[in-house]
């Protein structure tokens, strides 16, 4: 059936705005050839709003421009040559977490991309899913540093979902996660039990009234403490004593216990006297002490070990004579909020002999008699500096470039942020220093990524050891490097300064064996005071392009 012009124009009309309403980018390029026939190029023929937006360009600056002349890196990324192929053979392009330094973007982005050929043109749509992928990374990062954590426990600890029947009842639960300890404690491999029944495994669960206690903190809501409990353990193959606390996770149950037959044991043989040896049993790896009030009236063997400091060189001294002048305070408005009677959790600073501090969690209990009668506090030290110090450099990477060392774009803005707040009140200048460094694609290209990175990294060390104190150098995006100059006069002062870290990273480098000139196009400008830090930074910005664009090597100050 033939299609009337006017049928055409109707087809078109609707064909454009089906792509309009699009919520992903959309593109049509066409295939740009040289004289043997070699595609080199495309050509943009349309794009939708989503697209233009995307790309920071309207659609008049969209259609007709070359797609090297916006997004350069499609020819270094391979996108360019996967573009051609498409037109050649005709095999779509379906690629998801596509990898891209965004040169408008300035940063690498990750899309799902889908490329069609149309004769000569392509049919390109996109999608942004970096937040997805980030998310998805931070979800992988998270879940293995539970796993991880769970599995440095010396505590059996496993997560059980509810097993029910057809009206709604808890019949079972079935093993869902497991540490290392409670695949050692049941004998069964990891892989094994995940999945198995808990009747299937300890069926005496059932008639010791474990199964319907499950079943109450699942309904609950609230949770179990159980200490001392007798039941006839089957994998063990007797009687065994444990503490155990359960508490409601969704539909399922965390559930960590511990083994204290021997304590119970010994409790029973032994009088109110040989109790303190009984805590440094449970807790050989740890220190251990006996408090009334705040005095130390006694100290396991292991405060020698860990702290340098033997036990009698304790006694008698106010626990706040070792703990960090910085958290005392702090500690004595926690247990002033606290009953005696209570348990407490906490984490502080210790100091050893040797007048070094080491972080501790410390969990603190009422130390009862065997005549029932509270006779102070029983706290149980745990070292933990590993932790702190790892938590620390995770804190410290989430700030901080991981190829330069340098801060990141966002720890910069907050540092600026905080100069713009504190300028405003004491009438100091800012200056913004934008660096570009030359030509550094020229070196990976002819030496090697591995050279640029290294060329790069010796431009920020360059640069950070000569600013001052107060000032701030970041990386803010492939070879852009931010120097913030806090406390200038003006901005002749400011240019000198650039021009100064410009000649010092101008300086010849040996990189691998190889002497390299680096030289950087820099952008000068002052903060207005009431000033947003984006519009600084796109001005002092747009000043190195005009340094850029004027030759290089050189300071532009506006």
């Amino acid at each position: 059936m033939d299609v009337g012009a006017d049928d055409q124009a109707a087809l078109r009309a609707r064909l454009q705005a089906t792509i309009d309403s699009f919520l992903d980018p959309h593109v049509f390029i066409e295939a740009v050839r040289d004289e043997s026939g070699t595609i080199v190029d495309f050509v943009f023929l349309d794009a939708n709003e989503a697209a233009c937006t995307y790309n920071s360009r309207t659609r008049q600056e969209m259609i007709g421009a070359r797609l090297m002349e916006i997004l350069p890196g499609h020819a270094a990324s391979g996108i360019l040559a996967d573009y051609a192929q498409v037109v050649e053979t005709g095999e779509p392009i379906i690629v998801d977490a596509l990898p891209y330094f965004n040169e408008i973007i300035g940063e690498v982005r990750q899309s799902d991309l889908r490329c069609i050929r149309v004769g000569e043109q392509l049919s390109v749509t996109w999608r942004d899913v970096s937040d997805r992928v980030a998310a998805a990374e931070s979800a992988r990062i998270a879940r293995e540093l539970l796993q991880s954590t769970l599995d440095s426990l010396l505590d059996p600890h496993v997560y059980l979902q509810a097993v029910r029947d057809g009206e709604g009842r808890i019949i079972d639960f079935v093993y869902e996660g497991a540490n290392d300890a409670a695949s050692v404690y049941n004998q069964v491999a990891r892989a094994d039990l995940l999945g198995m029944r808990l009747l299937e495994l300890l069926p005496g669960q059932a008639g010791s009234g474990l199964l319907a206690l499950y079943a109450g903190v699942l309904e609950s809501g609230q949770p179990a403490v159980l200490d001392d409990f007798l039941y006839p353990h089957e994998v063990v193959g007797e009687d065994r004593w444990f503490d155990m606390r359960v508490n409601r996770a969704g539909d399922g149950l965390s559930v960590t216990w511990r083994d204290v037959t021997d304590r119970h044991d010994y409790v029973s043989a032994l009088a109110d006297s040989q109790a303190r040896y009984r805590i440094l049993a449970e807790n050989a790896s740890d220190i251990v002490a006996h408090l009334r009030g705040a005095t130390i009236v006694w100290v396991s063997p292991a405060v020698t070990r860990i702290l340098g400091w033997e036990p009698d060189e304790l006694v008698g001294l106010l626990a706040t004579d070792i703990i960090h002048p910085d958290e005392v305070q702090d500690l004595v408005e926690q247990m002033s909020t606290r009953l005696e009677t209570e348990q407490s959790r906490m984490r502080f600073r210790l100091r050893a002999k040797n007048g070094a501090f080491h972080w501790f969690d410390v969990l603190g209990s009422p130390l009862i008699g065997s005549d029932g009668a509270q006779d102070g506090r029983v706290a149980a030290f745990r070292l933990v500096d590993d932790e702190v110090a790892a938590r620390t450099a995770l804190e410290m990477r989430a700030r901080q470039d991981d190829l330069t060392g340098l801060v990141n774009r966002q720890e910069m803005f907050e540092r600026v942020g905080a100069l713009f707040r504190r300028s405003s009140r004491t009438g100091r200048e800012i200056a913004m220093v934008f660096c570009d460094v030359d030509d550094l694609k020229k070196v990976n290209d002819s030496f090697g990524h591995a050279a640029g990175d290294e060329l790069l990294r010796m431009v920020a060390s360059r640069l950070s050891t000569s600013v001052r104190g107060g000032d701030v150098v970041a990386r803010i995006g492939g070879d852009e490097l931010l120097v913030v100059l806090d406390g200038v006069h003006d901005l002749d002062q400011a240019e000198e300064l650039a021009n100064k870290l410009r000649a010092i990273v101008a300086e010849p480098a040996l990189i691998g064996e190889q002497w390299h000139h680096v030289t950087m196009s820099v952008g000068v400008t002052l903060a207005v005071p009431g000033e947003d830090v984006d519009a600084v930074v796109a001005r002092a910005d747009e000043a190195m392009y005009t340094a850029k664009n004027g030759g290089r090597d050189r300071v532009v100050a506006v």
